[in-house]
């Protein structure tokens, strides 16, 4: 069945019934949270002299960038105080001795990308070149087994510990890699994801016995929370083991009025930087906002109950100021309270039937109800499939059937519609057929000097076979190599979960080989042997130096006009050549970006296509070693 046929097969159906309304007190609880936190982070960065103080600025900029983009009223003139002072400040990220460098240079940078990620993902890309340096700088903090340690591991509740900058970092490198498209960042995301699924299966918690429990119950919340974070941050889908863990553990430990606790066993440190309340059983704005916004990253809807119960509490303890405590930790209360209450959007879309990251099959039906939180009514909801509408109703819910999807990955978006013309958006990623090994990634390690070549294995438990990694040498042209090219092989067991490899660059005679570019293979076998999947990287075994002295780059974006996003991700690229031949094949990413990596210097044109669309050609393209990358920027 060819895609454009496969479009004219789905089945569309809506609820003639009333909608039910949305919560039209959560979005002026938040805007007065917004307001709070805008005023109380600017007041404490004028009076500590123009300070970066890691958590004030960088979580005030996550919860104003989720706010703006949820479409809220952000306080401009505070909100680009802020953000000028982290970028141009005193101890800002372009200042002589970059970020609080005598202070706390590990928890400054983890903080500061966590909150420009978010701002560069929602708002704009004005700030992306100092959010790369930042992702730079962490790199050296990371550590072999992928952990990314504070200068202080616990200074609660602010600063939380190792898995909160190790979040923390997470979340700036996946910004990175979707505004760069530059596969080097997953690399160190497969290692702190490995830390961190390490971290999260010494827990215990699918484990029933009371050695188990006793486990489970001493784990902090802000670590579950910032595991959870970190985990999506990855690229773990909802259905796999480790997130639908600790999302159930998350809700056995709302409390009964609906908020959250610290809990006296989760702390058992005794040099806190900021005490935490006195009774710790009873619940937190803080511990309340954060997990609302960890469980809203990994899924949960506002109108699933425990977040309902959860938003509420919050509405019910805030004071009239628009905060929520006067202690000490009174500004980080505000901070992730009003993270918590800003997820809640003008709309709010339910969407059943599908989990963010599953594996579907044709005929599942996805279910979207939408409520407007403003009290107007939802005029009309859409569906896009693959960045193509495919439904649209008018009224609040919608019903659609999959239909028979290539083999692949996939992005299904809802998109609701006001009365007043205001949109909200859901965007889910999805699967279908054989596909197992995916995020495809690699890095040259110049203090070891090998290659680290990553990947995300989404096969289940269930999925017997073998991963097969191969490298092929390449000459100075041509994207294919021939089977007697192949220099290294090895077989592995399938192990769901983030994969790293490293290859020495050595033949299998155990020689040298010269450097530069190769090309890696993963391929996924069955039990009986049969390839069921095979995906194809490009690397140069040097240094990112070497590698811009001897080949060159070419970058771009997709755009997709009318599409659900404005941009056109998992589409194919191809880099054309002078003959006319496709020299290499890449996809867009999640933000439409794609890249070439260590291209022989020539000319080239870049081709796109999307099943359903004439192909996209750019002009002339030059590819040079030591030069910036040529850039293209092509729309549907």
């Amino acid at each position: 069945m060819s895609s454009r046929a496969w479009l004219t097969t789905v089945l569309v159906s809506f609820s003639a019934t009333a909608a039910v309304p949305g919560d039209d007190t959560l979005r002026p609880a938040a805007q007065k949270g917004i307001t709070f936190l805008a005023k109380t982070a600017l007041e404490w960065q004028t009076s500590h002299g123009g300070c970066f103080g890691c958590h004030v600025q960088a979580v005030s900029i996550e919860g104003l960038s989720v706010g703006k983009h949820h479409q809220y009223e952000v306080p401009k003139a505070e909100f680009s105080a802020l953000l000028d002072n982290l970028i141009k400040g005193p101890s800002g990220i372009r200042s002589a001795g970059g970020l609080s460098p005598a202070t706390f240079p590990r928890t400054s940078r983890a903080f500061a990308g966590a909150g420009l990620a978010r701002y560069d993902q929602y708002l704009d890309g004005k700030f992306t070149d100092d959010l790369l340096r930042v992702c730079k700088e962490l790199l050296p903090i990371q550590r072999a087994d992928g952990a990314v340690v504070g200068d202080h591991p616990v200074m609660g509740p602010v600063a939380a510990g190792t898995l909160q900058s190790t979040h923390q970092a997470m979340q700036a490198w996946r910004q990175c890699y979707a505004r760069s498209a530059d596969d080097a960042w997953r690399a160190p995301l497969r290692r702190a994801e490995t830390f961190v699924a390490a971290t999260v299966k010494s827990w215990k918690l699918e484990g029933t016995t009371p050695a188990d429990l006793l486990i489970q119950k001493k784990v902090a919340l802000q670590d579950l929370n910032h595991a959870l974070m970190a985990l999506v941050a990855a690229g773990v889908g909802g259905t796999e083991p480790s997130t639908a863990a600790i999302v159930k553990e998350l809700l056995s430990r709302q409390s009964k009025d609906g908020g959250w606790a610290f809990g006296r066993t989760a702390h058992p440190m005794t040099e806190n930087f900021m005490s935490y309340p006195a009774d710790d059983v009873a619940s937190n704005p803080l511990a309340t906002g954060q997990t609302v916004y960890a469980l809203r990253a990994a899924g949960q809807s506002d109108q699933d109950a425990p977040i309902t119960r959860g938003l509420r509490w919050l509405i019910s303890h805030q004071q009239k100021d628009g905060g929520w405590g006067s202690s000490g930790a009174a500004k980080a209360e505000a901070m992730w309270a009003v993270l918590g209450l800003v997820s809640v959007d003008v709309v709010t879309l339910s969407v059943r039937g599908v989990s963010d990251g599953e594996k579907v099959v044709p005929g599942v039906r996805v279910i979207v109800e939408a409520k407007d939180n403003t009290g107007l009514a939802v005029n009309e909801v859409s569906l896009f499939l693959d960045d193509k509408e495919v439904a649209k109703v008018k009224g609040p819910e919608l019903s659609f059937a999959l239909p028979a999807l290539p083999t692949g990955k996939h992005f299904i978006d809802a998109v609701a519609t006001n009365a007043r013309g205001q949109l909200s958006r859901r965007r889910l990623e999805l699967f279908s057929g054989d596909v197992f090994l995916t995020q495809l990634g690699s890095q040259f390690d110049e203090a070891r000097q090998v290659t680290e070549l990553s990947l995300r294995n989404i096969a289940t438990s269930a999925d017997k076979g073998n991963v097969v990694f191969e490298v092929f040498q390449l000459g100075e042209s041509g994207a294919d190599p021939k089977p007697e090219a192949r220099v290294s092989e090895s077989t592995s067991p399938s192990a769901p979960g983030p994969v790293s490899l490293t290859w020495e660059g050595k033949g299998k005679d155990g020689k040298l080989l010269p450097r530069g570019r190769y090309l890696a293979r993963f391929s996924f076998k069955d039990a009986q042997g049969k390839v069921l999947q095979s995906e194809s990287q490009v690397f140069f075994h040097d240094s990112e130096r070497v590698q811009r002295e001897k080949t060159g780059e070419l970058v771009g974006n997709l755009g997709m006009k009318g599409g659900s996003a404005g941009f056109a991700a998992d589409s194919t690229v191809e880099l054309v050549d002078d003959d006319g031949k496709v020299f290499a094949t890449t996809r867009s990413n999640e933000a439409g970006n794609f890249r070439f990596k260590a291209v022989p210097k020539g000319t080239y044109r870049v081709r796109a296509k999307k099943d359903g669309y004439k192909d996209l050609e750019s002009g002339p393209m030059k590819a040079e070693p030591a030069a910036a990358p040529a850039a293209a920027s092509m729309s549907w």
